[in-house]
């Protein structure tokens, strides 16, 4: 998006909203705090924070704080139109900027001049008034704090959760973000902390955020995923502390990873899998190493049991295979994955060992076999993949028949995907295609010679692949009332049929528009658009919203639709 015209790229109503926000000064304030990163506050029932980031002209990313669950709500908008104006007004621009730096230099002043004591005085005020401050900068001076690192970071971790809790012990969606935000601040000193060698401390603080997760996980709204984040953002670190701890540290580190692996608590979140990656890179002794293999065992037998955990069986032999590799046992790991060979994520792996051969006959029988076993599991995505395989392997060795039957099989079976139909087509000569082609048509229309809308696109993207306008015009006249259908493929017959399409849009259009509610207004005026285009267009167009602004004059929502798009 652009701030020369991010408006085509915002809906209607979302603009209009947001240019009376902007126009009507309710932005309180805009400033950009480094090049292309500008914070704004907005006022509107509540005020909210505004974060935008641009280079040059280009939006790379916004954000705000209010609850509006669309892709872009009004105050963003309200402040693009800031930005804009800015871009538009150097002046206004350098005034803005002369701002900044008299705020800047406003609080080095202040800082010049103040004691010591009173900057304490105003921190211990606002620890009063501001939960999440109090934690934050308890959080920032934690390792100056005398006391045990893992017991230390439990009590400020439950600190910040409890700083975006309700009085219900609830954290709904605003107050997720601020805690996520607040424990990824806590997790960058974390990090400060290992590369300053300070691992006990910045373990303490892995350690805590970690083991918090799956509690809090039940209290909160946190439908944008936050708290995988911060697991990912945690493990991480561990990761790389584990990496430079000394013996002694990895041994005790094992056996932590190894005791909360089996925590089910973890699990019921999928969150144990991080102590489950870990663990290799934490072996430094044989009886070690027999414990995490016992473990995985363990786990792969008890999996085995369940008919639908074959994606948790695959996913533990994959570690055990990762970590035989690793230590350069591969006869060990190929004899694990020749023995799984009923899991096709293994089975793939021996045929791809058999094309590296040439051995395509070996090869397309694994195929057979797998598609074989994921027919018996009712798992019609593993065998579409295997016939894909087979389609490759026809494919190398240029066996034409096999090449046909497969891909004519795969069109009808995957919701007719013209990329099949385009390589059946490319196996044939011109002369043989046509009967070929009126056989497939005839196959999608059925004896009765009617369809689903899908049926109807599938139609209309042949005939755009054949050439066949008039056929694609008669198509689109027997689905006269599907406007999405004429709008689709419009752009195919303007130049040929431009009276024929300015009647099917004005019929789908007027069809459309007997529904209310703005989303449909919208569609209705998209469509206006489109039939602009076409020779004659515009003429039917100012007609057209006439008629409407005559037959639903009462529709307050739609005047103001066809009124910001098309004027009065």
């Amino acid at each position: 998006m652009n701030l020369k015209d991010f408006e085509n790229n915002i809906s209607p109503e979302i603009l209009k909203r947001g240019y009376s926000y902007f126009n009507n000064h309710h932005i309180i304030s805009l400033e950009e705090e480094e090049p292309g990163i500008w914070f704004a506050e907005i006022a509107g029932n509540e005020d909210y924070n505004v974060t935008i980031e641009t280079d040059g002209n280009e939006i790379n990313y916004w954000d705000c704080d209010c609850p509006f669950e669309g892709e872009i709500c009004k105050h963003v908008t309200a402040v693009l139109y800031a930005l804009k104006e800015n871009e538009s007004s150097p002046v206004d621009s350098q005034k803005k900027k002369k701002s900044k730096k008299s705020k800047t230099k406003n609080i080095e002043q202040i800082f010049n001049k103040v004691s010591k004591e009173e900057i304490i005085e105003f921190i211990k005020s606002q620890f009063s008034k501001d939960r999440n401050f109090k934690s934050a900068f308890i959080a920032y001076f934690a390792e100056l704090i005398s006391e045990d690192s893992e017991n230390k970071y439990k009590i400020i971790v439950k600190n910040i959760i409890k700083a975006s809790e309700d009085r219900h012990g609830f954290i709904d969606y605003r107050s997720a973000d601020t805690l996520t935000n607040n424990l990824h601040q806590l997790l960058n000193k974390s990090d400060m902390l290992m590369e300053k060698g300070n691992i006990i401390e910045s373990l303490g603080i892995c350690k805590a955020t970690i083991e918090e997760a799956p509690s809090l996980v039940q209290n909160m709204d946190d439908s944008d995923g936050g708290i995988n984040v911060i697991l990912d953002h945690a493990f991480d670190i561990f990761y790389r502390v584990a990496e430079k701890a000394p013996p002694e540290l990895k041994d005790v580190l094992f056996q932590y990873c190894i005791e909360n692996y089996s925590k089910s608590n973890y699990h019921e979140f999928d969150f144990g899998d991080g102590f489950l990656y870990a663990l290799p890179g934490l072996i430094t002794t044989e009886e070690q190493e027999k414990q995490f293999i016992k473990m995985i065992d363990s786990l792969i037998d008890s999996e085995r049991d369940d008919t639908f955990s074959d994606y948790k069986v695959t996913h533990l032999l994959q570690v055990k295979i990762d970590y035989l590799t690793s230590k350069d046992r591969k006869d060990e790991a190929w004899k694990l994955i020749e023995d799984n060979k009923q899991y096709p994520e293994f089975r793939e792996k021996i045929v791809e060992e058999f094309l590296n051969k040439k051995d395509y006959i070996k090869a397309t029988e694994l195929c057979f076999e797998g598609i074989k076993i994921a027919e018996e599991k009712k798992h019609p995505g593993t065998v579409h993949n295997w016939n894909e395989k087979l389609l490759s392997i026809y494919e190398t060795t240029k066996n034409i028949i096999e090449i046909r039957k497969m891909t004519k099989k795969l069109f009808f079976e995957n919701h007719f995907s013209m990329r099949y139909y385009k390589k059946l087509k490319s196996t044939y000569q011109k002369t043989e295609w046509s009967e070929i082609c009126e056989g497939i048509i005839d196959n999608i229309k059925g004896r009765e010679a009617t369809g689903t809308f899908h049926d109807a696109a599938t139609l209309a993207d042949i005939f755009v692949e054949e050439n066949y306008r008039e056929r694609l015009l008669k198509l689109l006249q027997l689905n006269s009332e599907e406007i999405n259908l004429i709008d689709r493929y419009a752009k195919h017959l303007r130049k040929f049929f431009p009276e024929e399409l300015i009647l099917l849009y004005e019929k789908g259009i007027k069809r459309l528009a007997e529904n209310t509610g703005r989303r449909y207004y919208n569609e209705v005026a998209r469509h206006l658009k489109s039939l602009e285009k076409i020779t004659g267009g515009d003429e039917k167009v100012k007609s057209m919203v006439n008629y409407f602004h005559q037959s639903y004059k009462n529709r307050k929502a739609m005047m103001q639709v066809l009124d910001l798009e098309f004027g009065r």
